[in-house]
């Protein structure tokens, strides 16, 4: 399995991710659609009931249409380094122990899933729940230029 990592050639010089579109979209058409269960609730039901959900998803609209219309790269990872969302690019030969951390989602609102990593001693975190990347992918590619960069 090592040798898979190191020979591959398919994966590209560097790999440039970005926030999700289309799981943005899904949650913003989701949203709208609560708002119109929202008025249903309001004539039929409760009065409160409906302002939590108009409530809850105008909060959601708001937040996704904010990362849908994001273009910044949020992570590029090479064979050199990685570079976050800041612009702040980190060299392999700084960067150890990084591993993709899945966390419990019902336990706080920081939960997810996150990619780790010490850098020069300091432990840091990105979140990468709202990426257009899977964890597997991810955690593959971060292997594979690994791999590039001690070959290098």
């Amino acid at each position: 399995m090592g040798s898979l990592f190191e020979e591959n050639k398919k994966a590209l010089e560097k790999t440039v991710i970005y926030f999700s579109r289309s799981r943005s979209l899904f949650i913003i058409i989701f949203c709208v659609l609560l708002i119109c269960f929202g008025i249903y609730v309001f004539f039929k039901i409760n009065y409160f009931l409906a302002l939590a959900l108009f409530i809850g998803a105008a909060i959601g609209i708001h937040r996704n249409l904010k990362l849908y219309k994001d273009q910044r790269p949020q992570l590029i990872i090479s064979d050199k380094g990685i570079t976050d969302n800041k612009g702040k690019f980190k060299s392999w030969s700084a960067i150890k122990n990084e591993e993709i951390v899945p966390k419990a989602r019902f336990y706080n609102d920081s939960s997810g899933d996150y990619l780790t990593y010490d850098y020069h001693n300091r432990n840091e975190k990105i979140s990468i729940d709202e990426l257009d990347i899977g964890i597997g992918k991810l955690n593959y590619l971060l292997r594979i230029y690994r791999k590039r960069s001690q070959k290098s």
